[in-house]
């Protein structure tokens, strides 16, 4: 037999002591009904039955198994709604601002970009060097990110129960997305200076 949880899910199972009815002395009872099909269906049933038994008899509370577990979590479910939201925010924003801030960096360096053309350089490997200095400090960003995901997602551990905080598949995949995104903010803006006529870059700047 399974142990059980009586306090709470994210509690560990503690010992419990049964005592026959008639040597309980709570003020309060319950009663555990296990049925075929809806259970709220059986409660008038087993409400005819107990006063039945004894007429003065006050039912109160009939609530089913998975009731009681929602009930249970309404927290952890809010905080959990509330914390994914605010993770997504900053998700968006952190998003947006490194392709903001990226995306500028480049325009910034079309003129660089232009008199590398045309002193002669190859387009494709002039790319391939701003891609490469621009992924330094995005792969050293990502990394100390996800070690300080890591060592932040134990406050996380009192909201949880049989899993772990730490889910490497998405931890890498939110790393990997924002690389994603910074290298689009890198090599668009750096295609398009080195596609564009390096006479009208200069003539512009």
């Amino acid at each position: 037999m399974a142990d059980v949880r009586a306090r709470a899910l994210t509690q560990p199972a503690e010992p419990e002591l049964y005592l026959p009815l008639r040597q309980a002395t709570a003020f309060s009872k319950h009663l555990v009904v296990r049925t075929h099909g809806d259970p709220l269906a059986m409660a008038p049933a087993v409400q005819s039955a107990l006063r039945a038994l004894d007429p003065a008899v006050a039912i109160e509370s009939v609530k089913t198994f998975t009731q009681i577990e929602s009930d249970s979590m309404a927290s952890h479910r809010l905080a959990a709604t509330v914390t994914a939201a605010f993770g997504l925010t900053a998700s968006v924003l952190a998003a947006l601002g490194i392709y903001g801030a990226l995306a500028w960096s480049m325009a910034r360096r079309r003129r660089e970009l232009a008199i590398r053309v045309a002193l002669g350089a190859d387009r494709k490997r002039v790319l391939r060097v701003v891609m490469l200095d621009t992924a330094r400090p995005l792969i050293a960003g990502a990394t100390t990110g996800l070690g300080a995901a890591v060592l932040l997602s134990r406050a996380l551990s009192a909201w949880l129960f049989d899993i772990t905080p730490y889910d490497p598949v998405m931890l890498l995949a939110a790393g990997a997305l924002l690389l994603v995104i910074a290298a689009t903010a890198t090599w668009l803006p750096a295609r398009d200076a080195l596609h564009t006529d390096p006479n009208a870059v200069l003539r512009s700047e």
